[in-house]
């Protein structure tokens, strides 16, 4: 289960927000985003999230966490698994 792209994910999110260290840290931790007490336990998040969505034809690595309200935290109520959008001009 450790190997797995949710423990990769959720290794990276907690990197973000709490090691300042990060190369990202500054967009995250930085600016007050936190990973909730529960989600501090990779089981906890698996156990919120679930799976990262499988759809057919679709790679399963396009998918990745994102807080539905951007200025808010890591928390089961702000956090749905999504794909990434690329605009072409």
């Amino acid at each position: 289960m450790f190997a797995t792209p949710e423990y990769n994910t959720w290794a990276q999110m907690i990197q973000r927000c709490c090691n300042p260290n990060h190369p990202s840290w500054r967009y995250y931790g930085g600016r007050g985003i936190t990973v909730c007490e529960r989600w501090r336990k990779f089981e906890n998040f698996f156990a919120d999230m679930g799976p990262r969505p499988e759809v057919e034809g679709i790679m399963r690595s396009i998918y990745s966490i994102d807080r539905i309200n951007n200025a808010g935290n890591y928390e089961p109520s702000n956090c749905r698994w999504a794909t990434v959008v690329v605009i072409s001009v």
